[in-house]
């Protein structure tokens, strides 16, 4: 058996994301050849052009598009299917979400409003496994549910555990019970039954699998487990099972197993968001060996984590540099190589070994470049010492075609510098955390600093890599500011309101 996998990573947290990361997070899941991509509901105009720019985007997989739980959802509806009309996109799936004790009536209406407008239909039942976990599972109220999608011509359902305090035998057992109803689609066709679980008590993985063994068609799945609470069931953790226990469960994955490290990563950084040294099968910890323990079921090569083999210098021609990326798996035809060797030969020049880490860096800022951020660093000094010398430094940003200074002391350089920096973007914001790491190994490796911020209410990450950890420092706090502004400008646009920059006379 071999349940199609629907990721849903864009369903989940593409409104934090600009519409060219967006198309990037749809290429890479494209690349990993999953069954299908649910691309989220656009809630206003502009959102459906992302929405629509993502679908061209795909060629393997299959667009879906899930229209949220409301009242009325003919809005949702029309919103949704002139996305995908504005793709040219016919073969897709058009999701509706109702309540998992929905009015059957009301279940009928949503699948006919959806019917009106997409060939191939479906309905989220929310809360399929009970409301808190504990309740059980009025499985003739959801089987009613379902026979009315059916009758109204829906041939796809999703059972969601949308509080995610189902234990894995509950999702097992009324996935068994909705596929032993044997309930036929309008072409007699027997109904497609796909499972999301959530991570709420951290049995998002478990329940996805005992769906898959209990007979689900398809499973919901997001990459490193993003999605809004505590998250959902991981791609990449529920593959590898899959791949390592396919005998046992009596499934098998069509997906392409070793770019899922760097998909992860990828998507986790575009996000915004540090990937932990302890995440289950991508992160940095994964394969560390353990006291005691046999050796691991499958190998870092097997998910794309190959050990760092070669070694380029400045001297290295762009040929070498070309064969490089073609190694990571980068399509070169979505890259600007002229523009990515200059940036290349600049990091040689300052640093002399580059790795594939650092390839990847390099890859990575320069989808944060395509993003226009508000601030840019320009330069920075500092004087510190010991002997009660005062850490002072000077910084200096662009915004726009503007430059603005400032010089500031503090309790050391890394503090004298984000005070700078704080009065330059006037964004008052709290640091709450601030990690220095190596992107790579060796003495040679960049070094990365990772900053949290709390900006009235919200928390914000940024990543920074230099050579000299202070200039990582610098970008690192900038990035966060960067991201505090495009979170004030994707509100905006939701909102349908023209974003503004704020304008403050330039201090050259």
């Amino acid at each position: 058996m071999r349940p199609h996998i629907i990721d849903a990573t864009l369903r989940e947290r593409g409104s934090d994301l600009t519409s060219a990361h967006r198309v990037l997070i749809a290429k890479i899941l494209d690349e990993l050849e999953v069954d299908a991509v649910d691309l989220g509901a656009p809630a206003t105009f502009a959102e459906g052009e992302a929405v629509a720019e993502c679908a061209r985007a795909l060629k393997h997989a299959r667009p879906v598009v899930t229209v949220p739980p409301a009242d009325d959802l003919a809005p949702g509806v029309e919103l949704a299917a002139n996305a995908m009309a504005s793709a040219g996109v016919t073969d897709y799936v058009l999701m509706v979400a109702v309540g998992a004790k929905a009015d059957p009536a009301f279940v009928r209406n949503a699948v006919g409003l959806a019917k009106a407008r997409a060939h191939t239909v479906g309905v989220v039942f929310g809360d399929a496994f009970g409301g808190d976990g504990r309740d059980g599972t009025d499985v003739k109220k959801l089987l009613a549910g379902i026979e009315a999608a059916v009758w109204a011509d829906a041939s796809v359902v999703l059972l969601e555990d949308g509080t995610g305090a189902a234990l894995p035998e509950t999702v097992a057992s009324v996935v068994a019970a909705v596929k032993a109803a044997r309930i036929e689609t309008t072409s007699k066709e027997e109904l497609r039954i796909a499972v999301q679980c959530r991570n709420t008590l951290g049995l998002a993985a478990a329940g996805t699998l005992a769906a898959m063994r209990a007979g689900a068609d398809a499973v919901v799945l997001t990459l490193t487990g993003v999605g809004e609470g505590a998250g959902c069931a991981a791609l990449e953790e529920v593959a590898t099972a899959m791949r390592v226990h396919g005998r046992t469960l009596g499934v098998e994955t069509g997906l392409k197993h070793e770019k899922l490290a760097r998909a992860a990563q990828t998507v986790t950084k575009l996000l915004h968001e540090a990937l932990p040294a302890h995440k289950a099968v991508v992160g940095a910890n994964a394969f560390a060996p353990v006291a005691g323990a046999a050796a691991l079921p499958f190998t870092p090569a097997s998910v794309g984590m190959n050990e760092r083999h070669f070694r380029l210098t400045s001297r290295s021609g762009r040929h070498m540099v070309k064969a490089s990326l073609e190694k990571l798996g980068v399509d070169l035809d979505e890259l600007d190589l002229n523009d990515f060797y200059a940036r290349f030969l600049k990091l040689a020049d300052k640093k002399g070994l580059v790795s594939e880490d650092d390839l990847e860096a390099l890859l990575f800022f320069g989808h944060l470049e395509e993003e226009d951020p508000t601030y840019k660093l320009e330069c920075f000094n500092v004087m510190c010492g010991s002997d009660g010398m005062l850490p002072t430094a000077s910084v200096r940003i662009r915004v726009g075609k503007r430059t603005r200074t400032e010089s500031s002391n503090g309790n050391g350089p890394v503090d004298a510098i984000y005070n700078c920096l704080t009065r330059l973007t006037g964004i008052r914001c709290r640091l709450t955390s601030y990690a220095i790491g190596a992107n790579g190994v060796g003495m040679d490796a960049l070094g990365q600093v990772d900053v949290s911020v709390e900006c009235e209410g919200a928390f914000y990450h940024g990543m920074g890599l230099s050579t000299d950890i202070l200039e990582a420092s610098a970008l690192a706090f900038l990035h966060a500011m960067n991201n505090i502004e495009q979170a004030k400008r994707l509100a905006t646009e939701k909102s349908g309101k023209k974003v503004r920059r704020k304008a403050k006379s330039p201090e050259a």
